[in-house]
């Protein structure tokens, strides 16, 4: 008996699954970017077949009931088992539990008693029609139950695979552009004196650590807060419940029609049965359908889809400033910290020409070495050479900070961020040099610090908006900074942008 009703619901979940996992596999945004895009279409529909494969699975059977909706299936079990003569005993008894568990078949005990005690009524098959109908609402209302809780995983599913497809197509372009890099815009000096073999091999790292793309990208994507505040206006469509009367439903007595229905007929219509004379009228009236029946009346719960209009103030950032780049060339930087910051700058060196933001270099370790990219095209063999160099000397972050705080005080140069790449194996910096940052910061530029490694001097980093260690013992450490990078980008904003986040609000706020 139990085996049989498990078996009805599990039936049904399987088929709303079905139409879901095929309707995952057509997402219109999925199947737009595997188009378009050359999206590697295995991949993703491995990862759709896996999660309505197994993790669904999974999850179904780890969906426990709410209290209410057990209660009610023990009390259903217990009526099939002791049957029409156990219900009609404790018929008052079941009604009132019903009640108590909020049950959707509640309404319909009135009808069924009025059933159960009419003269002449077949006892068996009233009631027979009692089970069937509370345990379709019972097995519908644990379906919906099950599905309720499916779905909310299969949309943080679809938001994470979402995110996937971001990240893949964002990457993909990006290594594109490592070689596309500059032929744009520095298409006669590619053709000559360039060490090619230099680019490639940054080219090559990059496309193995594609994080270190990603970090570039989420730096080069901050902006400074604005005090401008925008109206934007989103269409959201909730799903809310709305009661609907069902008129094929033998529920509640609302009145009297005709029709030719022997089972709702008036029994004032059966009277003239036992006359000869008359019995020829009913039987002229019933296939006239012209017989005086009862008409009937139910209400259900169905979901409904509204349109509510929702507005949201947003602020506005500010245009992206320039960027002043202050890559540390000590001795100290030598190896897997040399390749990274080389790294960084080549990929936010694509960035600031990409978006058209005055770019400003300067390499310290001893000394500096300065290099403007805002006044000339020829700063790719600058650049070029930069890759080329070993690092080597002390390490003096001071001299590199006092040169940025000159640059940046320059009309052209403000609302800058400020990007130091640098072990941070230096002696505190002096009070004059913290108090000309101090100053930047208050008048909106940023100053942002990657430290390679974990053993530089924390007193330096607590100069910084936002600091980030890049240790390359670590394996997590860049998803790690691409982490906190995310974080901080929104927590700039005070509401959601883009129609993407909008959507992510309110679907948290449900």
């Amino acid at each position: 008996m139990e085996f049989q009703f498990e078996n009805k619901i599990d039936t049904k979940i399987k088929k709303e699954l079905s139409y879901l996992h095929e309707k995952d596999l057509k997402n219109p945004v999925y199947m737009a970017a595997v188009k378009s895009r050359g999206l590697p279409a295995h991949f993703f529909d491995d990862q759709i077949n896996n999660f309505h494969d197994k993790e669904i699975e999974k999850e179904i059977k780890n969906i426990k009931l709410s209290p209410q909706l057990e209660k009610e299936i023990y009390l259903f079990y217990w009526v099939k088992i002791n049957g029409y003569e156990g219900t009609k005993k404790n018929y008052s008894k079941i009604q009132d539990f019903l009640f108590k568990v909020k049950s959707r078949f509640y309404n319909r005990l009135n009808f069924y008693r009025y059933e159960f005690n009419k003269v002449g009524s077949d006892q068996n098959m009233v009631y027979k029609n009692f089970i069937k109908t509370w345990e379709i609402i019972l097995i519908k209302n644990v379906v919906e139950y099950r599905m309720i809780e499916i779905e909310e995983k299969r949309i943080k599913f679809i938001q994470k695979l979402y995110d996937y497809i971001e990240i893949y197509v964002a990457s993909s372009k990006l290594l594109k552009t490592v070689w596309n890099f500059f032929g744009d815009v520095f298409e006669e000096t590619l053709a000559k004196n360039l060490n090619m073999e230099i680019l490639e091999s940054f080219a090559n790292y990059l496309q193995n650590n594609p994080a270190i793309m990603e970090i570039a990208s989420l730096i080069g994507r901050q902006t400074s807060k604005s005090e401008l505040i925008e109206e934007r206006k989103m269409l959201d469509r909730p799903i809310k419940t709305k009661i609907r009367p069902v008129y094929y439903s033998t529920e509640e007595i609302v009145g009297v029609s005709q029709s030719n229905v022997l089972e709702h007929t008036l029994t004032t219509e059966f009277a003239v049965l036992g006359i000869p004379v008359l019995e020829t009228l009913f039987y002229k009236k019933m296939l006239e359908s012209q017989l005086q029946v009862f008409d009937f009346i139910a209400l259900d719960e169905v979901p409904e889809r509204i349109v509510e209009e929702r507005v949201y103030n947003v602020e506005v950032p500010d245009k992206k400033g320039p960027i002043v780049l202050c890559i540390d060339t000590s001795a100290s930087m030598q190896g897997s910290p040399e390749q990274i910051a080389k790294s960084l700058a080549l990929a936010i060196t694509k960035i600031a020409i990409k978006e058209k933001r005055n770019f400003y270099m300067i390499n310290f370790s001893g000394g500096i070495e300065v290099l403007d990219f805002s006044k000339t095209k020829t700063m790719l063999s600058s650049l070029v050479d930069f890759l080329s160099q070993s690092f080597n000397g002390s390490t003096n972050i001071e001299p590199a900070i006092t040169h940025a705080a000159r640059v940046m005080n320059q009309k052209k140069w403000h609302n800058s961020d400020m990007l130091m790449i640098s072990d941070f194996l230096n002696p505190d910096l002096s009070e004059d040099t913290l108090e000309r940052v101090k100053h930047l910061k208050s008048i909106r530029n940023r100053f942002h610090a990657i430290s390679i490694g974990i053993l530089g001097n924390k007193n330096t980093q607590q100069l910084f908006n936002n600091s980030w260690t890049y240790d390359p013992r670590d394996p997590f450490t860049s998803e790690k900074i691409i982490s906190d990078l995310s974080n901080e980008l929104n927590s700039d904003l005070k509401h959601p942008t883009s129609p993407k986040e909008i959507f992510e609000s309110v679907s948290n706020r449900k």
